[in-house]
């Protein structure tokens, strides 16, 4: 039996720690997205440290879907596919060389951009919270020290209380730069992959039928 396709199986990782940075990414972004009488912090616009406007829900969306979409359901879905193209790698070598990698790049791509703009969207939006929080305010001296206090928002005319705000958006913040690096690394290990099969090609490797589609 043939040992297991060392790339396959650094790819399959791959998969399953963006789907567990998916759930680090949208679980705190929700939860201060609800404690924040359902609003968007990120972005929001200050006067003397007082709350004047929130921004668009659409600024926690898009993150918020990217981590769900992207990493969650995606990451799941080839990762457990990756899993079952594991098994016939052990018995032939080039199992890993039959499968579809270009398409399946470019999407990697794609979502390497995207876990790369929802990151920038969190990191600057919160910054411009907390810089816009912290201005001319007599009492805060730190982001988190807004955490106890009773809030008011404008939009609603109601009063709420922020949560661990954050504390939860370092979490996600944090996170999603890390699925960046894994889309990046997926990527890197699709095109050795890519390069690898063309290398074969002149071998008859890509001449017979592929063994199993997987996605890389």
């Amino acid at each position: 039996m043939e040992p297991i396709d060392p790339r396959l199986l650094a790819q399959t990782i791959l998969y399953f720690l963006l789907f567990v940075c998916g759930f680090v990414i949208s679980i705190p972004l929700g939860v201060s997205q609800i404690q924040f009488d359902n609003s968007c912090l990120l972005y929001a616009r200050f006067k003397d440290g007082v709350l004047q406007k929130v921004s668009s829900s659409n600024n926690c969306n898009f993150p918020l879907y990217m981590s769900v979409v992207g990493c969650i359901l995606y990451g799941l879905a080839i990762g457990s596919y990756y899993v079952y193209a594991l098994l016939p790698s052990r018995r032939s070598q080039t199992t890993g060389a039959n499968m579809w990698v270009l398409p399946f790049v470019l999407t990697n791509a794609v979502m390497a951009l995207t876990s790369f703009i929802a990151a920038c969207m969190i990191s600057v939006g919160f910054k411009k919270f907390c810089n816009g929080l912290l201005e001319n305010h007599a009492f805060y001296t730190h982001c988190a020290d807004a955490e106890g206090s009773d809030w008011y928002n404008v939009k609603t005319g109601r009063h709420f209380h922020p949560g661990h705000y954050y504390r939860m958006m370092n979490i996600s913040q944090i996170a999603c730069w890390i699925a960046f690096l894994l889309w990046v690394a997926q990527l890197a290990l699709g095109f050795l992959r890519f390069f690898r099969n063309r290398k074969l090609q002149p071998q008859g490797t890509q001449s017979a039928p592929p063994a199993i589609s997987a996605i890389s």
